[in-house]
């Protein structure tokens, strides 16, 4: 650890450790900024909010306004698995750019759903816009926008993969459309 010469930022380099309220983060290097509250980190992070754990790049948060923004992350947000290019989250928000999620495990997932910007307001709903379902990188299906809910009241079904002898392989899904009385 080191301070400027004015004691107004502290730089961290090896394995850094940070907690600060809900907020814990695991880095080699970091910046924090303590007039402005600015705390950059940077090549990998592990940055956990509360109970959600994101893992990326270039991390710029800060720590009075509780927001930041973090590059080519990964995460995973109930039975989904993401991965993005960018995001912007605050504790009630995360926005994906270029992302997909899927519920495969694998590095190279058996299909995906792209899209061009995820909006997950947590513990509520996801939100996707220009949304294309993949099976690996072959796209297959498309839609402007996808809303899942992640209350029990309307939720996507997951695609199941199956094979018979009479009709071969086959993939199979559906959904659950709960009319809101707005």
């Amino acid at each position: 650890i080191s301070w400027s010469e004015d004691l107004s930022i502290v730089i961290g380099k090896g394995k850094v450790s940070l907690e600060y309220k809900d907020v814990q983060i695991e880095t080699e290097n970091v910046r924090i900024d303590l007039h402005t509250s600015e705390l950059l980190a940077w090549d990998k992070v592990n940055f956990r909010l509360k109970a959600r754990r994101i893992e990326g790049e270039n991390l710029r948060y800060n720590l009075e306004k509780e927001e930041g923004t973090i590059q080519h992350l990964s995460g995973k947000e109930g039975l989904f698995f993401y991965r993005a290019e960018e995001a912007f989250f605050s504790s009630e928000i995360i926005e994906l750019r270029k992302a997909y999620f899927t519920s495969c495990e694998l590095s190279l997932p058996h299909y995906k759903i792209r899209a061009e910007r995820i909006s997950i307001r947590l513990e509520d709903e996801i939100v996707m816009n220009n949304v294309t379902f993949c099976l690996g990188d072959i796209p297959v299906f498309w839609l402007p926008f996808l809303v899942q809910y992640l209350r029990e009241e309307n939720r996507f079904i997951l695609p199941s993969f199956s094979y018979s002898d009479f009709a071969g392989w086959s993939i199979q899904t559906g959904y659950y459309f709960y009319a809101s009385p707005f």
